[in-house]
């Protein structure tokens, strides 16, 4: 977010600047003047009468038109190829950013007015250069439907999507699905349990409590629970899968193709635009490493930003809320700041960047480029870079040493300007409030850093407590702490925001409208969308890397939030999400109506008003109350983009799971505190409702089924009992096109983005690997509710879930290892008789153990087999089974001789 003055560079002197005057200069084709003239110029027709330029972030267009003049429609769009928001641009965009004005037309301020006759050249197609301004009224060729709509047309609608044809046979999939699942539900229940083996009729339902050595009496219950239990134990296993695989249908149906366009697109139809896009990067941080939020600081402060933005601390502003009070943390943005600063108004580091050729370079690469220079190869770099350099240095040995280095006591160090509260803190047990403001340079985002008073509070989400803090301050002074901000974006300190960030995802909140009369276009807020969310990406370690933790949730990020966001439906994540702060602040739904009673807002906070605090992950239960108001979201995904990339996954498995054991958490926090209001409350839309039952009940239902199918491969090898009565042939003929339809929306969802499907195959393999969390969450919970009675009444202290431990994978890998041997010695003791059943089962746990292995390994610290090799050797297994089944059948060695 900072600026570079190339064109129009302003001398600026402040505490954090040492710099002296000659070199922050302006370039040889620039314009400067002193401190003095600039405070002189504050006014803004001083400023045109001066002459002097107002540049735009990326020195692309005026702010505004020269007097009597009149700004065109833009000729050509600013977004491709543009250049970072540091990076100074050359004389001749300069001057072609003045192309294409029109001394005489007609507009209204802060639109672009265009000439009927213009319109028509877009619509059609033609070349729009061939094309000269025009004083033709556009009121008079602007009258029917049509005319609009072509007038529209030519202009990006970040609202527009398109339906993919893959969503709509998804949908046709999904309805064969169920019907496929159903008549393999029959099967399963009416044929493949029957004890008598009658694979040429079908049983009725009372076949099942018949004794098959003497059909004339009749099995009771118990019996037929004591002979069959393991195959009812199958069925339900299947049942609680089948419900998952159904509720996951919803997730693939809508697929979209929204228009990519930028706010520099924007800015250029509606220049007005600009005032009110004022946004706010927020940074809660609970004790990371100073390296980590170094790299965070920096690429927060190189976002691009669009025309219009002058003075940059006014509409743009970065604020660290530190948790921990930690001195460092605070230095460690002066020294960001000050670092900031000599980039952006250096004249020496401007002209050697040039010189090397990396004159677009943004401030974290230039962070980089410093440690490249000095990585090794000692001082190698231009004298140019000394003064910059020696703040490097600085930054460098601090998040090196995660602390500030004792050589430096008693030297001057930068500092902001302190705020000071307005009011006496009564409560002597909260740590005081701490406030300060990085404000100096006018071309660099304003940078706070922020200590709230109630420290780790509330414990249910502290993260979630920090955001309120900045919505609703305790003290008078920080009521101004966002700013003029309209837009808050929440950035996770394990993410860097890249810098297209800003650039891609505002526009999202605005739509175009036509004026008819006046021949222009303006972008309006679309009072329906409540945040946008950006697809979230891993830094790959290496080629080789397999992602076995699946830190990079493919299926998540490239095929269900994709699949929702075709109606408004995907939900808000920990980070690259920017929410419209009027939307947490007000408590209100779409229509204007307020949701939440006439109270103090201190006692709604985080049930109503700003984030929720209810669970420890705060979007899921803020994105549900989001959508219970009637706000739908915008995703935001598109090939081979990365708006935001996480430097710093989670290296083990024991924080995977924690992560995992976060969310059904909150999931089953949110369905415990008011299941029948979930069902009852009025969403969007229908699809809504079925995704927030989705991911509230899914990892409940797929838990199930997970834990129930690895229960039975191991039962299998122990009771050397096959679940199914019948033909091997006739279960594939009624459970293939059950699976196939299950697996095929997922398999088609690949292709919308293109994504490699080996990391995706992980994120259910993952799932395989922790389907243990929920059952330690529900444990866990219920545990935890009958303490709250008991405690409420005896005074003791009570029960709360924690953490999640990790043994249990370990426990289940080395159960199944141990029933693939017992699977071995009980052919052996048969005399290898029974081939079909000996092959069910070894696949059967050959499966199970291929799906939890890659995680485990990864939990010891050993990397997984490539799944090249596991994908032939599961078609060669597949195969083996289906001779062995076929020739053999499926036979049962403790069956009755009657149904041999």
């Amino acid at each position: 977010m900072v600026r570079r003055n190339t064109d129009n560079n302003i001398a600026m002197s402040s505490p954090m600047q040492e710099t002296d005057e000659t070199e922050i200069d302006a370039d040889e084709e620039g314009y400067g003047c002193s401190r003095i003239e600039e405070v002189m110029l504050e006014d803004e027709s001083e400023r045109d009468r001066a002459g002097v330029l107002k540049l735009s972030p990326r020195n692309s267009a005026p702010i505004a038109p020269p007097p009597g003049k009149k700004r065109a429609a833009p000729q050509q769009s600013r977004a491709a190829g543009g250049s970072s928001s540091l990076a100074p641009s050359s004389s001749s965009e300069h001057n072609s950013s003045h192309a294409g004005k029109s001394d005489n037309a007609k507009e209204k301020p802060g639109t672009s007015a265009v000439s009927a006759e213009m319109m028509r050249v877009a619509f059609a197609g033609w070349n729009e250069a061939d094309v000269g301004p025009t004083d033709s009224p556009v009121e008079e060729d602007i009258e029917s439907a049509d005319d609009v709509q072509s007038y529209r047309s030519s202009y990006p609608d970040p609202q527009a999507q398109k339906l993919l044809l893959s969503g709509r046979i998804n949908q046709l999939i999904a309805i064969l699905n169920i019907g496929f699942g159903l008549v393999y539900l029959c099967w399963r229940v009416f044929r493949s349990m029957n004890p008598k083996h009658d694979w040429h009729d079908w049983a009725p339902v009372g076949a099942y409590f018949i004794d098959p050595e003497d059909p004339e009496r009749a099995w009771s219950l118990k019996e037929e629970f004591k002979y069959n239990w393991f195959c009812w134990l199958l069925f339900v296993a299947e049942i609680f899968f089948m419900v998952s695989v159904w509720l996951g249908h919803a997730s693939r149906c809508f697929p979209s193709k929204r228009t990519k366009c930028t706010m520099d697109e924007l800015v250029d139809i509606d220049y007005e635009l600009s005032e009110r896009t004022a946004v706010c990067v927020v940074i809660p941080t609970r004790g990371e490493s100073l390296n980590i939020l170094r790299e965070v600081i920096l690429n927060a402060m190189s976002l691009n930003l669009w025309p219009g933005l002058l003075d940059v601390r006014k509409n743009a502003r970065l604020v660290v809320v530190d948790d921990r009070r930690r001195a460092e943390v605070l230095l460690l943005i002066a020294l960001c700041y000050r670092f900031a600063a000599l980039f952006c108004n250096n004249r020496k580091v401007r002209t050697q960047l040039k010189l090397e050729g990396r004159a677009g370079m943004s401030l974290a690469a230039f962070y980089d480029h410093y440690l490249a220079c000095t990585a090794g190869f000692g001082q190698t770099y231009a004298d140019s870079f000394i003064d910059i350099f020696s703040i490097a240095d600085m930054i460098h040995k601090m998040c090196k040493d995660d602390c500030i280095p004792p050589e430096w006591d008693g030297l001057e160090l930068p500092s902001g300007t302190r705020i000071e509260p307005k009011q006496t803190q009564t409560d002597l047990s909260k740590v005081p409030r701490l406030r300060e403001d990085f404000a100096d340079v006018r071309s660099i985002l304003t940078l706070v850093y922020f200590s709230r008073p109630s420290n780790e509070f509330p414990a249910s989400c502290p993260v979630a407590g920090m955001l309120n803090s900045l919505l609703f301050p305790e003290d008078p002074a920080d009521a101004n702490i966002l700013g003029m901000a309209r837009y808050m974006v929440v950035n996770d300190p394990r993410h860097a925001l890249q810098t297209e960030f800003l650039q891609r995802t505002m526009p999202y909140f605005f739509r175009p409208v036509a004026d008819t009369e006046m021949g222009t276009v303006e972008y309006e807020e679309c009072q329906d969308v409540a945040f946008v969310q950006v697809a979230l990406r891993v830094k790959k370690a290496d080629k080789f890397d397999t992602d076995p933790l699946s830190n990079r949730d493919l299926i998540l990020q490239d095929i269900i939030n994709i699949g929702r966001d075709g109606v408004g439906g995907a939900m808000a994540k920990s980070n690259g999400c920017m929410y419209r702060i009027d939307v947490l602040k007000s408590g209100k739904n779409v229509r204007g109506r307020s949701v939440v009673s006439e109270e103090d807002p201190t006692q709604l906070l985080g049930k109503g008003l700003g984030f929720s605090t209810l669970t420890r992950c705060e979007w899921l239960p803020t994105s549900v109350e989001l959508f219970h108001r009637g706000f739908r979201s915008v995703y935001v995904n598109e090939i081979d983009e990365t708006l935001s990339l996480c430097f710093h996954e989670t290296p083990r498995l024991t924080g995977r799971v924690e992560e995992v054991f976060d969310i059904h958490l909150s999931a089953t926090e949110v369905l415990v505190r008011d299941p029948l209001g979930l069902l009852k409350a009025r969403y969007t839309t229908r699809m809504h409702r079925l995704f927030v039952m989705e991911d509230l009940w899914q990892g409940f239902f797929m838990a199930m089924g997970i834990e129930l199918l690895l229960l039975c491969a191991v039962l299998y090898s122990y009771l050397w009992r096959t679940p199914f009565y019948t033909h091997g042939i006739e279960v594939l003929f009624f459970f293939l096109p059950y699976y196939f339809t299950a697996a095929l929306p997922t398999a088609a969802a690949l292709n919308w983005k293109r994504t490699p499907p080996d990391p995706a195959f992980r994120s259910v393999q993952l799932s395989f690997a922790t389907a243990f969390v929920p059952f330690v969450v529900y444990i866990g919970s219920g545990l935890a509710e009958m303490s709250r009675v008991v405690c409420s009444r005896s005074g003791r202290r009570q029960f709360s879930v924690e953490g999640c431990p990790t043994w249990p994978l370990y426990m289940t890998l080395v159960l199944l290892l141990a029933s693939m041997v017992v699977t071995f010695i009980n052919w052996a003791r048969g005399n290898f008789r029974h081939a079909g059943l000996w092959v069910t089962s070894v696949v059967m746990l050959a499966c199970a153990i291929s799906m939890i292995l890659p995680t485990a390994m990864r939990g010891v610290k050993f990397h997984g087999i490539p799944s090249f090799y596991l994908r032939y050797a599961a078609l060669a297994v597949v195969l083996v089974v289906v001779a062995f089944w076929q020739g053999a059948g499926v036979e049962d060695p403790r069956a009755p001789p009657s149904a041999a």
